[in-house]
Protein backbone atom coordinates (compact mmCIF):
# COMPACT_ATOMS: atom_id res chain seq x y z
CA UNK A 1 0.00 0.00 0.00
CA UNK A 2 3.00 2.30 0.40
CA UNK A 3 3.36 2.88 -3.34
CA UNK A 4 -0.34 3.45 -3.96
CA UNK A 5 -1.73 6.96 -3.84
CA UNK A 6 -4.57 8.03 -1.58
CA UNK A 7 -6.87 8.26 -4.59
CA UNK A 8 -6.25 4.64 -5.61
CA UNK A 9 -6.72 3.52 -2.01
CA UNK A 10 -9.90 5.62 -1.68
CA UNK A 11 -8.55 7.43 1.40
CA UNK A 12 -10.04 10.77 2.37
CA UNK A 13 -10.76 12.73 5.51
CA UNK A 14 -9.70 15.58 7.74
CA UNK A 15 -6.16 15.95 9.02
CA UNK A 16 -5.48 18.40 11.82
CA UNK A 17 -1.97 19.85 11.76
CA UNK A 18 -0.63 21.47 14.92
CA UNK A 19 2.58 23.46 14.87
CA UNK A 20 4.52 26.20 16.60
CA UNK A 21 5.42 29.53 14.99
CA UNK A 22 8.54 30.57 16.87
CA UNK A 23 9.79 34.06 17.75
CA UNK A 24 11.57 34.30 14.38
CA UNK A 25 8.41 33.30 12.44
CA UNK A 26 9.68 29.82 11.53
CA UNK A 27 7.41 26.76 11.76
CA UNK A 28 8.55 24.13 14.28
CA UNK A 29 7.25 21.05 16.05
CA UNK A 30 4.75 19.85 13.41
CA UNK A 31 2.26 17.27 14.71
CA UNK A 32 -0.57 15.68 12.75
CA UNK A 33 -3.74 13.82 13.53
CA UNK A 34 -5.65 12.15 10.74
CA UNK A 35 -8.19 9.45 9.99
CA UNK A 36 -7.58 5.76 10.53
CA UNK A 37 -5.20 4.40 7.86
CA UNK A 38 -4.59 7.97 6.71
CA UNK A 39 -0.78 8.00 6.91
CA UNK A 40 -0.56 9.21 3.30
CA UNK A 41 -2.83 12.14 4.11
CA UNK A 42 -0.79 12.98 7.20
CA UNK A 43 2.44 12.95 5.18
CA UNK A 44 0.89 15.22 2.55
CA UNK A 45 -0.38 17.63 5.22
CA UNK A 46 3.13 17.90 6.72
CA UNK A 47 4.57 18.51 3.23
CA UNK A 48 2.05 21.31 2.64
CA UNK A 49 2.77 23.01 5.99
CA UNK A 50 6.53 22.86 5.36
CA UNK A 51 5.96 24.80 2.11
CA UNK A 52 4.47 27.78 3.94
CA UNK A 53 6.56 30.96 3.93
CA UNK A 54 8.09 32.50 7.02
CA UNK A 55 5.46 34.12 9.26
CA UNK A 56 5.43 37.43 11.10
CA UNK A 57 5.79 36.29 14.72
CA UNK A 58 3.09 36.93 17.28
CA UNK A 59 3.67 39.74 19.77
CA UNK A 60 2.76 40.13 23.39
CA UNK A 61 3.41 43.48 25.07
CA UNK A 62 5.64 44.46 22.17
CA UNK A 63 7.86 41.36 22.33
CA UNK A 64 7.89 38.50 19.80
CA UNK A 65 6.52 35.27 21.28
CA UNK A 66 6.01 31.65 20.22
CA UNK A 67 2.47 30.88 19.04
CA UNK A 68 0.82 27.44 18.85
CA UNK A 69 -1.40 27.03 15.81
CA UNK A 70 -3.75 24.30 14.56
CA UNK A 71 -4.97 24.04 10.98
CA UNK A 72 -7.47 21.46 9.72
CA UNK A 73 -6.95 20.24 6.14
CA UNK A 74 -9.78 18.38 4.41
CA UNK A 75 -8.84 15.84 1.76
CA UNK A 76 -11.75 14.81 -0.48
CA UNK A 77 -12.01 12.64 -3.55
Amino acid sequence: MKNQGAKQSNIQGRVTVMFLINKEGVIENIRVRGPKNGELLEQEAVRIIKLLPKFIPGKYRGKAVNVEYAQPILFRL
